[in-house]
């Protein structure tokens, strides 16, 4: 260095930590996490290279991709969960100021990023309550882990203005299949079972609702539809259920309207098919548990409805 030259000071510890755990979370992310949201017969090495190299451009996806990959960390190395934890907490408060900022100025350029944060900021929701924290009015210990669950789902509907904003240019990039499901996912016959498990929940909403609820009665029919499809698509089409049932259904659900939440109970089943992977470990259960408490009360037919999806769960009654 010649004489003159100003001095750089050495960059605080901190920030080399915080660089190095960030690289080691890339690599988490592209050796590992990307299977949990990938299926590999619709959208291939969508999510291992296309989307790495779109958080190279876009700091809300960056975040996001290694808030993700944080939050798998925590889950599964308990002797590492606060460490890592903080570091989720961080990169999921920055992705999302980020993609407020970004979401306003969508174009043919970002709108694949601003999706692929869309279906993550979905995983984060659908996580393990636990690890959900994103403004003070949610981290209220008073706030009961299955409604915060609510309240953010509720939230993320507005996500869904990417797709809707950007539809001309999403339909023909990477993610173009995930607006087209129609034709993109394979639709099985229903078993007896779940056909069975469908009929009933129609006739619940056709004897309780059709009447002193028109508008309630069609929210719930359109969302019974939805489960049967996503049921007939496989169990990687669980996420887009959640996606795809709408504000209303949101709504009442907030609102602990008693169907909504008997098709959300059913939806839980779907949920509990994907408890491989990490982000919906114990979620399934903790969600039934905390709705079925207020649906057994209701008669003879409520208990037996949730009796039967318990038998469904496998699970145990909450002590």
């Amino acid at each position: 260095m010649s004489q003159g030259s100003p001095a750089f000071p050495a960059l605080p510890s901190w920030t080399e930590d915080s660089r190095l755990l960030d690289l080691e979370l890339m690599h988490q992310y592209t050796a590992s996490t990307f299977k949990s949201i990938s299926v590999p017969t619709v959208n291939g090495d969508v999510w291992q290279v296309f989307v790495p190299r779109q958080a190279l451009k876009y700091e809300f996806l960056m975040h996001a991709i290694l808030g993700l990959a944080a939050l798998q960390v925590s889950v599964e190395d308990a002797d590492q969960r606060e460490k890592y934890k903080c570091a989720y907490l961080n990169h999921q408060s920055q992705g999302f100021a980020a993609f407020s900022e970004a979401l306003s100025k969508l174009d043919e350029n970002n709108c694949h990023s601003l999706f692929a944060f869309a279906v993550i900021a979905m995983i984060f929701a659908l996580a393990s309550p636990q690890h959900i924290t994103t403004s003070t009015s949610l981290d209220n210990d008073n706030t009961a882990d299955c409604q915060r669950v609510f309240i953010l789902c509720d939230f993320l509907q507005g996500i869904t203005t990417v797709a809707v904003a950007g539809w001309q240019w999403i339909k023909d990039g990477p993610f173009g299949v995930f607006l087209d499901l129609d034709n993109n996912i394979t639709l099985h016959s229903l078993d007896a079972e779940d056909e069975d498990m469908l009929k009933r929940l129609h006739k619940f909403n056709d004897t309780l609702l059709a009447v002193v609820d028109p508008l309630a009665h069609m929210t719930i029919t359109s969302s019974i539809h939805l489960l049967e499809k996503c049921i007939r698509g496989g169990e990687m089409m669980a996420l887009a259920w959640v996606a795809m049932c709408g504000k209303h259904f949101m709504t009442l659900l907030g609102q602990h309207q008693r169907l909504a939440q008997l098709v959300f109970m059913h939806w839980t089943i779907l949920l509990n098919r994907l408890d491989r992977l990490w982000w919906v470990k114990g979620a399934a259960e903790l969600w039934f548990n905390e709705i079925s408490s207020e649906l057994v009360v209701l008669g003879p037919e409520w208990l037996e409805v949730v009796e039967d999806i318990r038998s469904k769960h496998r699970l145990q009654r909450k002590p």
